[in-house]
């Protein structure tokens, strides 16, 4: 199940803090979530436990097209680029596009020329960003906390 939507299949998700899980499960069958591992730090997914580090608050940019990605303990930073990777970062108007499509949300960067994904859905693995892949594993499942 998408997180709440808009009107549309394709509109962006609402403010709120979500916990944001891969579509592809793990070899061993776990739901794998977007992981806090400290500011500067990339993000990985680990098995979704509900915890304060797995939870995301998202928010609207003004410019009412992009989102801005957040952990929820540390809301201050933000989700931004780094080399090959999705990474935690002070405030720097890092903005997201988030849509929700019938195949789960897709998460490209304000330009929309890449999507964040994973590479193989493994426990502790990076989460990256590259070009659209058939394979699901960007594909994202918005849970409200």
């Amino acid at each position: 199940m998408v997180g709440h939507t808009s009107a549309s299949a394709s509109a962006m998700p609402n403010p709120g803090t979500y916990y944001i899980v891969n579509r592809v499960l793990s070899p061993a069958g776990q739901k794998l979530a977007l992981t806090f591992n400290g500011e500067r730090n990339t993000v990985t997914v680990t098995p979704l436990v509900k915890v304060t580090n797995q939870a995301w608050c998202i928010r609207n940019y003004y410019d009412g097209a992009t989102q801005s990605v957040s952990p929820a303990p540390k809301s201050r930073l933000e989700i931004g680029m780094g080399p090959g990777t999705i990474r935690v970062l002070p405030p720097g108007a890092y903005v997201w596009t988030l849509r929700n499509t019938p195949t789960g949300a897709t998460i490209q960067d304000g330009a929309v020329t890449v999507f964040w994904g994973l590479s193989d859905a493994n426990v502790d693995q990076e989460v990256g960003f590259g070009d659209e892949d058939e394979r699901g594993n960007q594909r994202w499942i918005l849970i409200p906390v």
